[in-house]
């Protein structure tokens, strides 16, 4: 700030603000608004919540007239000297007040530095006012009646006056012309005469094969502006979540649909290449020395977070616009959560003059109602743009895995990775992209990034703040899992070294499919009812991968039959509605390595073999049998559950005992936790069945209709001839010479002796075998749904909240109606 008595005075007047109605549009205190403050700092620590919520309500004529000052102050400045310099020709201005008209010479340094500093203020103004718009208001007490809608339905998208457009979409427009201001945060061009917007993309990468000059100054004031436009677009932050599917967002609207393609083209590629720039994980900087808000890298935190909002934006119906993406485009729809198969122009406005440079070959869609950075980012085809996505999501995921996994996570913790940012950002290339999906797979990008995000699945897995992380992980595996060649590809080699210890596999070599059975087993069988609603996904990601996986390790292998020992157990599968999909679905993988892989999985074999008395008691299971032994262990283990409480705590279990478990169909709801630097080991040898989470609290009770619905279609034939044909052998053996180590019983297994023994699976025509056939290999589809679309957006915003904490608070104090922010 400046001296003490301007830091009293502009106190003073922010009382004025809210005690003195209809302030004069013509009073100095106007004026100090954006020449007093200093920094963003100044203007959020002075303007408390307390005080705009009192502007706001107790007089609204001068809330609605700051906002038009802070407008008209932009416009002023964008049009003086220093960033529209004169043609040669120009005749000098009548004025040389800054305002009141253009300077017959060069502005000085310090109008430049004057000039700047009032612009900034304007838009750090702006960005603290603009969330307080957007919260709910209370019903007039003497009145009653529904509350009024928020202030910014009027202040912003009602006609006011005589202009053509609305107060919020001119802001939206003037938010764009400062994204890309000569000499603010761009380069001047060479142009006569010369534009005050240069549309110039702000870093290499796609549409810019270039490196672009950017000074310090330019990407501070980027930063500044994109903390506006974020806030501007923050409406969806003040929706119930019941809400977020179709309350609009105007303001979201304008840019999505922008009507000039080239204005779309230079931001979607300036914020891209930007957020694929991340540095917080190179320049040679320790990560426990990193800053904490460099802001290269809170930039790019910025870009990625604005695209995913824009990506975020479904087609127009009937003249409006859905906030929310509900999968009518891409490979998505909108009927289901699984499913299974086989395998022109308007002109720039006013008197703008503008340039853009970089763009190349992108092909142009039509203007109308189509999400214009959706359908650009769909129309990508390049294999050199695809190659610049795939490696900088790598390099970002990798070492923001090695640091997570090395000593230096220790470091400083209030720095905002962008982790699940990223990991979004890759999920809507695929959905979006086939091309680039099947660049991403067939590339050397892919492993690693595979790798990756399993261990982000893993990663703190038992801390319920990552919650939000661990499911972002398993539905990108889904993803990859669709695509036969993903299956294929996890038979690579995995470097265990960059792990840590916790996760290693107890192997001298192992697969990248290895990584991942362990990664689920340990997710299913550590985490209780953390993760409960993810083991379904879980296991159609081994399912649909299996027909492809090949030398499993005797670790992974052994880790894989435990699943299906657990899921055969009557103690699981009777205990909920939906809890035999889990044990359908492991069956499936297990067929499909069977059918399709058992010569090259001898490993895997041996487990089945261990494990041939569960699974033939699953084949054998009588229900009236199995219900009364279920009902009589629950008895049991209820018995000792109470045992160990004290009075005052029975007394606080629900009626019937303790927790009930139920269905595995519980919602996703939106995680709004921000990381935590605690991580958990695994326990590898747990085999204590997963818990199901209760829905409403009554207890599910089987009945011999629901077990015949699901019992007969268990794919067991196969198994069981397997078994059949194989552990006489293999008894017979070890019987000869108990002491015989795996590894020689594996050498039994490879021999050629045993291999005659095993049956031929696939039904023979000719000789009438009755073994059951080979099934198709049909992949399970995770397709985008109403829930899943709600669970993404509250994700997505939550990390934008937790990302703005840091270092203003953009949203600190503010009526968060999307989610529950707690203090920690």
């Amino acid at each position: 700030m400046g001296a003490t008595d301007s830091k009293i005075a502009f106190r003073k007047g922010i009382f004025r603000l809210s005690q003195d109605r209809n302030l004069a549009a013509t009073d100095e205190y106007w004026m100090s608004l954006w020449n007093v403050p200093d920094s963003a700092d100044d203007i959020f620590s002075l303007f408390t919540a307390q005080d705009i919520r009192r502007i706001r309500d107790q007089a609204p004529e001068n809330f609605y007239l700051l906002f038009d000052k802070l407008y008209e102050r932009i416009a002023i400045i964008k049009m003086s000297p220093v960033f529209t310099p004169p043609a040669a020709d120009t005749a000098p201005a009548a004025s040389s007040e800054l305002g009141s008209g253009i300077p017959a010479v060069p502005p000085t340094p310090q109008v430049v530095q004057a000039t700047t500093k009032q612009l900034l203020n304007c838009i750090r103004l702006l960005t603290r006012f603009i969330p307080f718009t957007f919260e709910p208001r209370k019903a007039d007490t003497e009145t009653g009646g529904t509350p009024p809608p928020p202030i910014a339905e009027d202040l912003f998208w009602t006609l006011r006056g005589k202009s053509a457009k609305t107060f919020g979409e001119r802001l939206v427009y003037t938010v764009l012309d400062l994204l890309f201001l000569a000499d603010f945060t761009v380069p001047r061009a060479a142009s006569d005469p010369p534009a005050r917007t240069n549309f110039y993309i702000w870093e290499s990468g796609i549409g810019q094969t270039q490196l672009v000059p950017t000074s310090k100054e330019h990407v501070f004031h980027r930063l500044e502006v994109t903390r506006l436009l974020l806030c501007l677009l923050s409406q969806a932050m003040y929706t119930p979540p019941g809400e977020i599917l179709t309350q609009a967002n105007p303001a979201l609207a304008c840019l999505a649909y922008h009507p000039d393609k080239k204005v779309v083209l230079t931001l979607l590629c300036s914020l891209i290449n930007t957020a694929m720039k991340y540095k917080s994980v190179g320049w040679g900087i320790p990560y426990k020395m990193k800053p904490a808000h460099d802001p290269h890298d809170l930039l790019a935190v910025y870009c990625l977070q604005t695209l995913l909002i824009l990506f975020n934006v479904a087609e127009r119906r009937n003249g409006s616009s859905a906030t929310a993406d509900n999968g009518n485009s891409g490979r998505l729809t909108n009927d289901a959560k699984i499913t299974e198969s086989s395998s022109s122009p308007v002109s720039r406005r006013g008197s703008d003059t503008a340039t853009t440079s970089g763009l190349h070959a992108i092909p142009f869609t039509t203007v109308g109602d189509v999400n214009l950075f959706h359908g650009y980012v769909a129309r990508l085809h390049r294999n050199g743009d695809f190659a610049f996505l795939a490696s900088n999501i790598g390099r970002i995921l990798g070492q923001l895995m090695r640091n997570r996994a090395s000593y230096f996570q220790l470091g400083n913790r209030a720095q905002h990775t962008i982790i699940q940012e990223t990991m979004m950002f890759l999920w809507t290339l695929l959905r979006v992209n086939m091309k680039f999906t099947t660049f991403l797979i067939n590339s050397e990008e892919f492993l690693p990034i595979f790798g990756a995000i399993t261990f982000f699945a893993w990663d703190n897995k038992a801390d319920p703040l990552f919650i939000g992380q661990v499911r972002m992980a398993v539905f990108l595996l889904h993803v990859f899992s669709e695509e036969p060649r993903c299956g294929e590809r996890l038979n690579g080699t995995f470097d265990q070294s960059v792990l840590p210890t916790a996760m290693r596999i107890p192997a001298a070599q192992v697969t990248y499919a290895d990584a991942l059975i362990y990664a689920f087993y340990s997710l299913v069988t550590t985490t209780k009812k953390l993760h409960v609603a993810l083991h379904p996904t879980m296991l159609i990601v081994l399912r649909n991968v299996a027909p492809y996986l090949e030398h499993l390790s005797g670790f992974a292998s052994d880790k894989l039959v435990r699943l299906l020992v657990i899921f055969a157990s009557p103690a699981y599968f009777l205990a909920g509605e939906g809890n035999y999909r889990l044990l359908l679905f492991t069956l499936e993988t297990i067929n499909y390595l069977i059918y399709y892989q058992l010569p090259s999985n001898m490993q895997f074999l041996y487990a089945l073999i261990r494990a041939n008395d569960a699974v033939r008691k699953l084949a054998g299971f009588d229900f009236d049998t199995g219900l009364v032994e279920f009902r009589e262990a629950s008895q049991v283990r209820e018995q000792r559950t109470l045992a160990h409480l004290s009075d005052k705590a029975r007394g606080k279990l629900p009626e019937g005992g303790g927790e009930q478990p139920s269905s595995l169909t519980s919602p996703l709801p939106p995680s709004g936790r921000t990381d935590s630097p605690t991580s958990h080991r695994p326990s590898a040898s747990s085999l204590e069945p997963p818990a199901t989470p209760g829905t409403d609290g009554r207890s599910f009770q089987p009945t011999a209709e629901w077990f015949q619905s699901w019992y007969p279609k268990l794919p067991l034939a196969a198994l069981i001839t397997l078994l059949d044909a194989t552990v006489p052998y293999v008894e017979e053996q070890l019987a000869s010479n108990p002491l015989q180590s795996d590894a020689q019983v594996l050498v039994i297994l490879r021999s050629q002796a045993f291999r005659q023994r095993i049956p031929n699976l696939s039904a023979d025509p000719e000789t009438g075998a009755t073994a059951p056939e080979a099934p198709p290999i049909a992949v399970r589809h995770l397709r985008w749904s109403n829930p899943l679309s709600a669970w993404y957006r509250g994700l997505l915003w939550s990390r934008i909240y937790v990302a703005g904490t840091a270092p203003l608070g953009l949203w600190n104090g503010t009526a968060i109606q999307l989610f529950q922010v707690r203090s920690q």
